[in-house]
C-alpha cells in the first residue's frame, strides 16, 4: 500500500512539470491565443475607426465644396434676376415717359 502511494506521488510529481512544460512549448497556450485574438480584434477596430473617420472627413469636404458652389451659383442667379428686373423697370419707365410725352402733344 505504501509502495502504491509512493508510486502515485512520484507520478504526480513528474507529471506536474511535464504539464507546465506544455504551456511553455506552446502546446497549451490558450491564454496566449486569446490575447493574440483580442489584439487582432483591437487592431481591426482601430483600422475601421480610421477608415470611418477618413470617410467622414472626405464627406464633409465634399459637402462644404458643394455648399460653396451652390452659394456662388445662387448669388449669380440672384444678381441676374436683379439685372433683369432693372432692365424691365428701365423699359417700362421709358415707355411711360414716352407715353406721357405723347399724351402731352
Amino acid at each position: 500500500m505504501k509502495i502504491r502511494r509512493a508510486v502515485l506521488l512520484s507520478i504526480l510529481l513528474l507529471a506536474i512539470p511535464a504539464l507546465s512544460a506544455c504551456d511553455l512549448l506552446g502546446m497549451g497556450n490558450s491564454k496566449e491565443q486569446e490575447r493574440d485574438y483580442y489584439e487582432q480584434q483591437i487592431e481591426a477596430y482601430k483600422k475601421i475607426q480610421e477608415a470611418s473617420q477618413k470617410q467622414n472627413e472626405e464627406y464633409n469636404q465634399r459637402l462644404q465644396k458643394g455648399l460653396q458652389d451652390y452659394t456662388k451659383a445662387f448669388a449669380e442667379w440672384q444678381y441676374q434676376q436683379q439685372q433683369l428686373q432693372l432692365q424691365q423697370l428701365g423699359i417700362s419707365t421709358a415707355n411711360q415717359t414716352s407715353a406721357s410725352t405723347d399724351n402731352s402733344d
